[in-house]
């Protein structure tokens, strides 16, 4: 389970942002918690007003009590299988400022 993103910073179509996870594998007795700071490049049309995930790479973990090893295989999994679907309003994304066009 991914959490609510909370944005870092946005420069121009790069978001960074921290993100709280929680994942179930079948070989776990409970779910890893852990929290990611991921970079997403966004694919942004102002004409619409929207703002979609264009790709989304993981740039740090923080998993406590988990193996390094197990850290990697986590963000591989993460990483291939993170949703790029859906889109916002540019105005969110911009944090409350107006959007310039």
């Amino acid at each position: 389970m991914v959490y609510q993103p909370q944005p870092d910073s946005l420069d121009g179509v790069m978001l960074q942002s921290r993100v709280a996870v929680s994942i179930k594998r079948r070989s776990d007795k409970a779910p890893l918690f852990g929290a990611l700071w991921v970079i997403a490049t966004l694919d942004i049309d102002r004409d619409q007003d929207v703002v979609g995930i264009a790709s989304i790479k993981v740039d740090r973990t923080r998993f406590a009590g988990v193996p390094d090893n197990d850290v990697q295989s986590l963000v591989q999994f993460l990483e291939a299988d993170m949703p790029l679907v859906g889109s916002f309003a540019l105005y969110h994304a911009t944090e409350g400022e107006s959007p310039a066009r």
